[in-house]
Parts: C-alpha cells; sequence; structure tokens
C-alpha cells in the first residue's frame, strides 16, 4: 500500500548492514509490516526486531518499529473500512 512506502523505506534503510546473514533487509522489514498488518503488540515486534538483527536494536530502530505499529492500517480495519 502506498502508505506503508515511507515506513518500509526508513525500516529498509536501517536495517541494510545490521540483519542475520540468512535475512536481508528487505525481507526484516516486511516481516515487521506483516506483523503489524495482523495487529500483533508492539512489545511483540520489539522481541521480533531483536531476532531479525546481528547487532542490538539501535533507539532509531526502536523508534522506527513504534511508528510501524502506530501507522501501519491493521487487516480487520482495512476490512472494517472497505464494508462501510
Amino acid at each position: 500500500m502506498p502508505e506503508e512506502e515511507p515506513l518500509f523505506d526508513r525500516l529498509y534503510g536501517l536495517f541494510v548492514g545490521a540483519t542475520r546473514p540468512e535475512l536481508t533487509p528487505e525481507g526484516a522489514a516486511e516481516d515487521l509490516l506483516m506483523l503489524a498488518k495482523q495487529g500483533v503488540s508492539l512489545p511483540e515486534m520489539q522481541e521480533v526486531l531483536g531476532t531479525l538483527l546481528s547487532i542490538q536494536p539501535t533507539p532509531d530502530m526502536r523508534r522506527a518499529v513504534s511508528l510501524v505499529h502506530a501507522q501501519t492500517p491493521r487487516w480487520g480495519m482495512m476490512h472494517t473500512a472497505l464494508a462501510q
């Protein structure tokens, strides 16, 4: 979705060179966006963030995940909006 592009770009930029060797920055960013769409809680998303990285999450990474959590439309909410 177009409104997700800036969120994806921010995560991607923060993840370049920081993801675990078997993961890509694109894949890590997509995983977090998918979790947000599914309505996963922010603490759970922050926990997942730590598993995606080969370094400790930086404050900027944690803020970006918080933004993704707050600004990504949830699937249930999108369905409700489309039905109206």
